[in-house]
């Protein structure tokens, strides 16, 4: 993502500042879910939809672009109630 120009107020910088850490979040996770793969991948898979309207939100705020998001994947949320009960509390991924 390369801004070509000014930013103008505390709304675009915090745009901006929103779409740059989504954009980490989303490659630290997805890298992180694709080594440790099960239940870190359908955690990933589950939040994929969420960072994706968050990041054109935040590109709509900065731009005043409509653009269209991806079509939601449908998450497995059994896998991960299972993985939450099994671990008694939080899931942790290291």
């Amino acid at each position: 993502m390369a801004i070509q120009r000014e930013l103008n107020g505390q709304v675009e910088i915090g745009a901006t500042s929103d779409l740059l850490l989504l954009a980490y979040a989303e490659q630290s996770a997805r890298a992180r879910a694709d080594r440790l793969g099960g239940t870190a991948l359908a955690l990933m898979d589950a939040m994929q939809s969420q960072l994706n309207v968050k990041a054109a939100e935040a590109w709509q705020t900065l731009t005043s672009e409509a653009i269209t998001v991806p079509q939601s994947t449908k998450a497995n949320f059994a896998i991960l109630a299972e993985a939450v009960h099994a671990n008694n509390g939080p899931l942790r991924f290291n």
